[in-house]
């Protein structure tokens, strides 16, 4: 698929640090990270001193490092299937894994989700959706990512997904690959929302998705409905 760059989007994260997170080859345990300056084609000339949080699959234990170079760094960590950096979105930074990491968090969030904390599956999402609007990732990424959301039960994660996808919605109008990726998703999220229920119980998108929408133009529909329809149960107190 072609995307379009979105600016206005990514123009909020100009001057946020971005880095660049690579297993290295057949290897379960060393990785190189590199910062760079988010969706800026100039050369950095200076560098962050970023508090750089991570856990690993084998660990929930909280590990810090400071990152205060803009080469390449080498870090060895105990052998584990996957490294999540910016433990329960912390930080001020966006991570950009290589492409068998965003496949580990992808098979990770459809078979078991709660491995990853709310806030770290907020985390993963946003930075896919922002990284793919900038050009750095394909939007294949945080839409297979999405595919696990028919098990969220967060208001927090469910309204950064809603918003990205929202967002996008003039990119993947009447686009059939993207309909494939799009058209399990909201068919299984199907349990209509309750006014009683609160903000942490909302746990599908309404009904509407069991009714035969076969278009992105259904779907954009569909959203708009959802997030309309949820002002009343968002706005309770959790």
């Amino acid at each position: 698929l072609e995307w379009l760059r979105l600016d206005g989007h990514v123009d909020k994260a100009e001057n946020h640090p971005s880095l660049t997170i690579e297993r290295k080859e057949n290897s379960s345990n060393q990785y190189t990270i590199q910062q760079r300056r988010f969706s800026s084609t100039r050369p950095l000339s200076y560098v962050w001193q970023i508090p750089l949080t991570y856990h690993t699959s084998e660990s929930q234990e909280v590990s810090t490092m400071f990152l205060n170079s803009s080469a390449k760094v080498n870090i060895s960590v105990p052998s584990a299937k996957w490294i999540k950096f910016n433990t329960n979105f912390t930080g001020y930074y966006l991570v950009n894994y290589d492409k068998k990491s965003w496949e580990i968090f992808t098979d990770e969030l459809r078979n078991n989700h709660t491995v990853f904390s709310p806030s770290d599956r907020l985390n993963l999402l946003y930075e896919a959706f922002t990284l793919a609007s900038a050009g750095y990732l394909e939007y294949a990424v945080p839409l297979n990512l999405s595919r696990y959301l028919k098990k969220e039960k967060y208001h927090a994660v469910w309204n950064t997904a809603l918003s990205e996808l929202k967002r996008i919605k003039w990119l993947f109008r009447g686009d059939k690959e993207t309909e494939k990726i799009l058209h399990p998703i909201f068919h299984s999220l199907s349990e209509p929302i309750k006014r009683t229920d609160t903000a942490s119980s909302i746990l599908r998108l309404p009904d509407l998705w069991r009714k035969g929408v076969d278009s992105t133009g259904d779907y954009i529909e569909g959203l708009e409905t959802f997030q309309a329809s949820t002002n009343v149960a968002w706005a309770v107190t959790m």
